[in-house]
């Protein structure tokens, strides 16, 4: 199985610089936690989901910012000098753990954060009887005018407040369980000594609610208490076999094989491991996971570790393992990364563990039920005030990208709650229609789970900010000073040279639409994705300029404005007609009469304006005029516009922040070149080697998320009416195998390749009916367990739903 692993804890150039890099991130969809792995002092940065500023009873004007809770602190008797260190996190159980030796005994701790019971819990444990001494402390980092940490006796620390801006109540509670020792309860922390184990557990909440105008409801409290009682009362076996099968419920269905192996180095001296300080961090894989169909997992040839069988999961204890003497040892992450590129099975192996985490990272940061929606900027794992972008979700590209990989990943689930937050957006988003002088609903450049609409705010454009309190009105300009209003009233002055982009709503909108082709709820549809769907083209229909089709005013002839606004329009009409309804003369005429946003200019690119003004050799990483192509669906490859896109990738390069590189990865992909695509994948992996602190660290969670997608987009594809299988295989993939990805349709789709060459397709029905699946191997006819009718490259399979095909290529 594939696990990130260090073999010292996190650290950096200053306290704020550890986080981003090597700590490792926990979370349920509303409590997170970054594990740093210190040894004899542990810190553990707290986090809520719903801890903003801004809105109702805020003293300042405008949007506020999302706010870390607080810091765990343990510090941890340790009898002499440390050695055999081990923090790894896996992404198949997500547990994060810390394993070393000191004075003959291994200690061990295990963290994770269990949706089931919503608390986060940490296991300290030794090698020996009465091995674990402690002392745990809870400080408070967010700003609050009332409350601190107390200790309310039989071992629980709480923290209570509200923030000092708007009054929102908040409330951390640990409870320290000791199974033998002593425990002593003090100001401010809690002792444990000479116990067998110890078992923390961390509740939280806020007193927000998503119920627009107010955003506010009950005192946290009684909930959290209740949580904590719950999970206390259960004991930690009971808690991590429940949290590990509910991840694993999810984490399981997709498996991927690239032929990975993991990368290897000479072992020192006895196979021994440095002990602290100097030793070096590491991230990689504890060995092969190479499942393949029918079986389970064997270890490439020349691969080296263990191969997972059975769903065998790592025992929750033990020491570290270590390689034999006369055996190569598992390469640390600086080496794998140094040695990238060489094109063997280490190569591989990183490949494969960016997709697994890409998958992690979105069950951590979203579940059924979660208040917020992934793609708020990692705000999940914050450590410090005014984090960049204040951990914003931008519907102008981080929050769509951010669930890209849910529903070809078979994680549905973790996009429920941008379901929701769509469906919440809508009653603060029309006062924003009707701000601007509209109808229907629309929500600008920044939002957040909790209703805020305005155009972005801050300055020239490029800092983000907002709040989770519902302000809709017209916001920031792009000069001069607006007064900024919302459901409460007018809020001050709202100054700023942020942009305005109305069309926020309208590509946040493609995700309602999207989530029905991939699980066919004609309910769902009905009652939810196609009213918020024709709401957010009505505003759209009312700013037709009447000038060949063009939006306007504000998108001033923007490629991307029209393409996005096409597409919402196109998906309306579309779902109006499988419901059987009439889409009606003003969203058909839209349609027939609104400007694609699709030119060729001079230099053969895809024009960013509808005059051709582009400067084709200017440095610039923004593709978002290929909206159309990627996660649009208007252009094709091999055609005019196909080519035009091409071109505008070329002429872009291949730079900028991870979440664009990220996107690229797809849009090549779109366009069938997968040797392409792959060395955008390259770069974001070796980027992750270049040293020293970031803003925008090469593991930024919309980045990872976006290149999760972007592979699976090298692997199937289906918004072209087809299940088109490996459309675009890298030539470093030449072997491989892949089962649980998802299609259009409710199809799931495995396959095995050989040597470039697809030697079977699996297909699990998602609906009675013809599917079409596409591959270049079928033009020789197809081998099937039913009749299977062969047009061109693409097999024709009478399928019936929940049932599983075999189809293999006849050479």
């Amino acid at each position: 199985m594939l696990t990130l692993w260090y073999d010292r804890p996190a650290a950096g150039p200053d306290e704020h610089d550890a986080w981003q890099r090597p700590a490792l991130p926990i979370g349920n969809g509303r409590l997170g936690a970054m594990v740093f792995g210190g040894v004899r002092d542990e810190r553990l940065v707290l986090n809520e989901s719903t801890l903003w500023t801004g809105g109702p009873g805020s003293r300042h004007a405008g949007p506020g910012s999302y706010q870390p809770l607080a810091d765990l602190s343990l510090t941890v008797e340790t009898p002499g000098a440390v050695c055999g260190y081990r923090r790894e996190l896996d992404p198949r159980t997500a547990v994060a753990s810390v394993r070393y030796t000191a004075g003959g005994v291994v200690f061990v701790r295990e963290h994770f954060a269990s949706h089931p019971a919503q608390v986060v819990v940490v296991r300290l444990t030794a090698g020996r009887p009465g091995g674990v001494t402690l002392v745990v402390r809870l400080t408070g980092t967010a700003p609050c005018h009332t409350g601190g940490v107390r200790v309310a006796g039989a071992g629980l620390l709480t923290l209570r407040g509200a923030l000092e801006d708007n009054g929102l109540r908040f409330e951390c509670q640990v409870r320290v369980l000791n199974e033998g020792g002593d425990r002593a309860d003090a100001e401010g922390a809690v002792t444990v000594t000479a116990a067998d184990a110890v078992t923390l557990v961390v509740g939280a909440g806020t007193d927000y609610a998503a119920a627009h105008p107010a955003y506010r409801g009950h005192d946290p409290h009684e909930p959290v208490t209740a949580r904590m009682d719950a999970a206390g009362a259960r004991g930690y076996a009971a808690l991590r076999a429940e949290h590990v099968a509910d991840h694993r419920r999810l984490f399981d269905r997709v498996r991927l094989d690239l032929g990975q192996g993991a990368p290897l180095h000479a072992a020192g001296p006895a196979g021994r491991e440095p002990a602290l300080p100097g030793a070096h961090a590491a991230a990689f894989p504890d060995g092969p996971e190479t499942a393949r169909s029918g079986g389970p997992a064997t270890a490439p040839a020349g691969g080296q570790g263990r191969a997972p069988a059975g769903g065998r999961e790592p025992a929750p204890a033990g020491g570290p393992r270590t390689a034999p003497a006369d055996q190569p040892a598992v390469a640390p992450l600086d080496r794998a990364l140094a040695a990238y590129g060489g094109g063997g099975p280490g190569d591989r192996a990183l490949e494969a563990l960016l997709f697994s985490y890409g998958r992690y990272l979105l069950i951590a940061s979203a579940r059924e039920g979660s208040p917020a929606p992934a793609g708020l900027r990692g705000g999940l794992w914050r450590d410090g005030a005014g984090p960049p972008w204040t951990a914003a979700g931008h519907p102008a590209l981080t929050m769509p990208m951010s669930h890209w990989p849910a529903e070809v990943t078979g994680l549905g689930e973790c996009a429920e709650p941008l379901s929701r937050h769509l469906g919440a957006l809508r009653p603060p988003g029309r006062a924003a229609a009707e701000a601007s002088g509209g109808t229907g609903w629309l929500t600008h450049a920044v939002t957040d789970p909790f209703g805020f609409t305005g155009p972005a705010e801050g300055t020239g454009g490029t800092r983000a900010i907002t709040g989770p309190f519902g302000l809709t009105g017209p916001g920031a300009g792009t000069s001069g000073t607006r007064t900024v209003t919302g459901p409460f009233g007018p809020t001050g002055p709202g100054a700023g040279t942020g942009p305005r982009f109305p069309e926020g709503g309208a590509w946040l909108a493609q995700h309602a639409y999207e989530r029905f082709l991939f699980g066919g709820d004609a309910a769902y549809l009905r009652d939810h994705a196609y009213p918020l769907l024709r709401e957010a083209a009505e505003f759209w229909l009312d700013r037709l300029a009447g000038d060949g089709g063009l939006l306007g005013p504000s998108s001033d002839g923007a490629a991307s404005a029209q393409q996005i606004v096409w597409d919402l329009v196109a998906n309306t009409v579309e779902a109006a007609e499988f419901l059987g309804l009439d889409p009606g003369y003003r969203l058909l005429r839209a349609l027939g009469e609104l400007d694609e946003g699709l030119r060729v200019g001079a230099a053969g690119q895809l024009q960013e304006w509808r005059d051709d003004r582009e400067d084709p050799w200017a440095a610039d990483p923004g593709v978002l005029h290929l909206f159309a192509l990627h996660p649009g669906r208007r252009i094709r490859p091999c055609t005019p516009l196909g080519e035009a896109a091409r071109v505008t990738l070329e002429r872009r390069g291949d730079g900028g922040p991870c979440w664009s590189r990220a996107w690229k990865i797809s849009l090549w992909a779109r366009l069938l070149d997968g040797d392409r695509a792959h060395r955008l994948l390259a770069g974001q992996i070796a980027d992750a080697a270049r040293p020293g602190p970031r803003d925008d660290p090469p593991f930024q969670a919309a980045g990872v998320l976006g290149t999760t997608a972007g592979i699976a987009e090298m692997l199937v594809q289906s918004h072209a009416g087809v299940v088109d299988v490996l459309p675009a295989p890298p030539s470093a993939w030449p072997h491989g195998s892949f089962d649980g990805l998802r299609a259009r349709g409710g199809h799931t789709v495995g396959a095995t390749w050989v040597n470039g060459e697809v030697a079977e397709v699996r297909l699990t029905a998602g609906h009675d009916g013809e599917v079409r699946v596409r591959n270049v191997a079928f033009l020789g006819g197809c081998g099937a367990s039913v009749p299977c009718a062969v047009e061109a490259d693409t097999a024709v399979v009478p399928a019936r739903a929940g049932h599983t095909y075999r189809l293999t290529p006849v050479r």
